[in-house]
């Protein structure tokens, strides 16, 4: 009995010196970060400055975010990176009001279409409007306006759309989709897990032995929660209808022609495994009932490894490489479009051009932007400014 217990003090004392030995060799090495990624995520925004839209920013305003480490050498040398807004509080060059000579293509979405851990130079809106202007397509040129802000839904797009977007007269409306636009006004109905979110010890060790249970079980998770969200009868999916509906409806008096693109979830990219296929027919039944002309991304991001679309293996949104091939697949839906109606839409563009600007807008923008579009609104106040 006294030789067993002696032999198990060992077995015990040999593992725990082992795990032991792991646990300094993980942290030497600096593997499993304990931080998961730090972001500031503006510190000026303006919350609820119209009916619908979440926040705003200033003119101008900046804010940074960083992740633990620099897997693919992308990230400045502090592992982040810094974003900033334009005149309007959009990411991209300045806008203006006045129409130029070019046709004017507005973007509306959220993270995935604003660039989130994507250089600007690498967005979907500058490649998109590169590789127009490099087609050269009816002789024209092209400015791409980037509207998308990180955490808006189709409710808030459609209510952006129509007290901002469209005073400045666009000629092609694209509205970017990603399942978790169902949620409904303050509830998450889709639970965003994008490998960050998971229980964690203080132990490296432990969360290295963890983590495929951990990952099981945030997939199902996200499985359950989307496939629930989606059902017949969720608050969710009846306000993406009226966003659509919105849209259609600004859009055809305008005579905007809208494109929406659906970008799927970055979890197994094939035909055979992708589980929410069902969800994607769902989403361009309705699109296509309002109006729209549907570009379902999965055809093109399809049999590629969800992982190297990344931005990092504990963030999953669209990295440069993603909006490198959303941006070839934008440029054809939008080049066939033009081959079709080019014509039609060039003697709208003109139209457009020669309107005038509505005089209540027509003010050099201020860090405070907003204000002329709240005043039009008939709103007499604008939110206080909040700690994003």
């Amino acid at each position: 009995m006294k030789e067993a217990t002696i032999r198990l003090a060992l077995v015990l004392a040999s593992l725990t010196s082992t795990a032991l030995l792991i646990e300094i060799g993980l942290r030497i090495f600096g593997s499993e970060p304990q931080i998961p990624y730090i972001t500031n995520l503006g510190r000026e925004q303006v919350r609820d400055p119209l009916p619908g839209v979440r926040y705003l920013y200033p003119a101008y305003a900046s804010y940074s975010q960083r992740w633990p480490d620099n897997p693919r050498g992308y990230f400045d040398p502090d592992n982040g990176i810094r974003y900033r807004v334009n005149n309007y509080g959009f990411r991209g060059a300045d806008f203006s009001l006045a129409r130029s000579d070019a046709l004017r293509i507005a973007f509306l979405g959220d993270s995935f279409c604003w660039g989130l851990g994507v250089r600007e130079e690498d967005s979907l809106a500058v490649r998109v409007e590169r590789l127009l202007d490099e087609q050269a397509l009816l002789e024209q040129t092209f400015e791409v306006y980037n509207f998308c802000l990180v955490g808006y839904g189709t409710e808030h797009e459609a209510a952006l759309y129509d007290y901002v977007v469209r005073h400045f007269r666009p000629d092609m409306l694209v509205v970017w989709y990603f399942l978790n636009d169902v949620n409904r006004k303050g509830y998450h109905s889709v639970r965003w897990w994008n490998g960050r979110r998971d229980r964690r010890s203080p132990s490296r060790f432990v969360n290295l032995l963890l983590s495929p249970v951990n990952r099981y079980f945030a997939n199902r998770e996200m499985l359950e929660s989307i496939e629930g969200a989606y059902r017949a009868g969720e608050h969710g999916l009846e306000g993406v209808r009226e966003g659509f509906r919105r849209f259609r409806r600004l859009g055809s008096a305008e005579g905007v022609p809208s494109f929406l693109a659906i970008i799927p979830w970055l979890y197994r990219l094939d035909a055979e495994r992708y589980p929410f296929l069902n969800v994607h027919r769902m989403v361009s039944q309705l699109a296509e009932q309002e109006g729209f002309e549907v570009l379902d991304l999965l055809s093109a991001l399809e049999g590629r490894r969800a992982s190297d679309l990344w931005v990092h293996p504990r963030d999953h949104h669209l990295n440069d490489v993603g909006h490198a091939i959303v941006a070839r697949a934008m440029h054809g839906t939008i080049s066939s479009y033009l081959e079709r109606q080019g014509e039609s839409l060039v003697a709208a563009a003109e139209r457009r051009r020669r309107a005038p600007i509505n005089p209540a807008l027509d003010v050099a923008p201020s860090r405070e932007w907003f204000r002329p579009f709240v005043e039009l609104a008939g709103l007499d106040v604008v939110a206080e400014k909040t700690t994003g």
